[in-house]
């Protein structure tokens, strides 16, 4: 084997160690992510379970010791397709929100007044793309009891251009992710709204189903920032 035939073989050999050795180390970043996000879904599951035996101590309960972030309520919806059982995390902010959907600082635990809870479009609020006028999930509090609640509005809006109005004197559930859902680009200003209400209120008023988009509301100090 001459010296250019060496050299070439030499230099095939090290471009497929090189290439094994990033597939390895993007293979190893994948799993190791994943296993992250399994085994914090465990330790949310455990803080919940803990939270049901003690819920007057339920901001207490963190998932791990360094957490700011609790379970402070839990979502179940399922449709003919998709089965979805959440975990509704403290605060609406970046660390929450990779764990689970986060609730909004400031608005009510889902079931005593007006409560907006935000979820990524592309992970735990995927399944709102699904969910129609008509259709329930139930939610469960601290204190172990289940309740339904039924979807009565949809909208959609522009968070650059509105706020969203909080009525305190309102027991509903917003539901808020960033649309479109198929979006290639991150980051947009469009938010998709999900309003739900007790089912027995949803009943008792006789509500009907409502989609819009781009209204204008009231302005306060709650901007769709999620």
């Amino acid at each position: 084997m001459n010296a250019n035939l060496r050299f070439l073989f030499c230099s095939q050999t090290l471009l497929i160690v090189c290439l094994l050795g990033l597939t390895g180390y993007f293979w190893g970043s994948a799993f190791y992510i994943y296993s992250k996000a399994q085994l914090a879904q465990v330790l949310i599951a455990k803080s919940w379970q803990d939270t049901l035996q003690n819920p007057e101590q339920f901001s207490k309960h963190k998932p791990w010791s360094w957490a700011d972030t609790w379970p402070v309520a839990r979502l179940r919806w399922h449709n003919n397709k998709q089965y979805k059982d959440i975990f509704i995390l403290a605060g609406a902010n970046g660390t929450s929100l990779a764990f689970g959907p986060g609730l909004l600082s400031g608005t009510a635990l889902p079931g005593d007044g007006f409560s907006v809870i935000a979820g990524h479009r592309d992970t735990h609020f995927s399944f709102l793309q699904y969910l129609a006028g008509g259709d329930e999930f139930t939610i469960q509090s601290r204190n172990g009891e289940w309740a339904k609640f039924r979807v009565v509005a949809t909208e959609i809006v522009d968070s650059s251009r509105q706020k969203l109005l909080i009525e305190e004197n309102k027991n509903v559930i917003k539901l808020v992710t960033c649309y479109p859902f198929d979006a290639v680009t991150p980051g947009g200003s469009l938010r998709y709204v999900v309003e739900a209400a007790p089912l027995h209120q949803a009943l008792a008023n006789n509500l009907e189903f409502k989609h819009s988009q781009f209204m204008h509301s009231q302005l306060n100090d709650y901007q769709f920032k999620f």
